[in-house]
């Protein structure tokens, strides 16, 4: 089943959403492990019947590449949904 959470990553909170059978997700034909995405955004996940390998990324990742993103000089939300989802290891 799909479930979502809401976490905090350097004081910004985000809406993270998984399988939490270990399917990956699924949104707009792309398949993601688990995705993090802005609180308000309107993304609509779906469980895929494919599971996720044991060697997924860890959160520090995550958190190490969203701050040089922050700290970069224009961040738009695309820019930061994009790094999000490669960061977490959409696949096409």
């Amino acid at each position: 089943m799909v479930k979502s959470e809401v976490i905090e990553i350097n004081g910004t909170q985000y809406r993270k959403t998984y399988s939490d059978s270990g399917y990956y997700i699924e949104r707009d034909g792309m398949r993601f492990s688990e995705a993090v995405d802005f609180i308000g955004a309107d993304f609509v996940y779906t469980e895929t019947d494919v599971k996720i390998e044991e060697d997924t990324v860890q959160n520090t990742a995550i958190e190490d590449r969203l701050t040089a993103v922050e700290q970069s000089a224009e961040v738009t939300a695309e820019a930061v949904e994009e790094l999000i989802e490669i960061v977490l290891g959409g696949e096409e």
